[in-house]
């Protein structure tokens, strides 16, 4: 599931959390969709629209939207004008209880 370095238990919270870091800004359990739309920022470097993306990955272009709305409220993206998304600065950590 996750590797070593991708895992890290927090000392003293009083429930056990478990903060799933990030190998080369790649979740461990990202999606193969959510891989190819970060990968096509990455590569494309600019701010995309989805119908760009679902050209680029060949995939429906509500299906990129609905996919952009979820890894944006997770922070994966961040819509930077109407309907344009880029990488974020910083990757997301998340956190979970355990």
């Amino acid at each position: 599931m996750s590797t070593p370095d991708a895992e890290k238990r927090c000392e003293g919270h009083p429930a056990s959390v478990v903060v799933v870091g990030y190998s080369d800004g790649v979740v461990q359990s990202r999606s193969s969709e959510r891989k190819d739309i970060v990968a096509t920022l990455k590569e494309h470097g600019d701010a995309m629209t989805p119908k760009e993306i679902a050209a680029a990955i060949d995939k429906s272009v509500n299906s990129v939207q609905v996919l952009l709305h979820r890894m944006a409220k997770a922070g994966e993206v961040v819509k930077v004008d109407y309907g344009r998304y880029v990488l974020p600065l910083y990757p997301p950590v998340r956190v979970y209880r355990v």
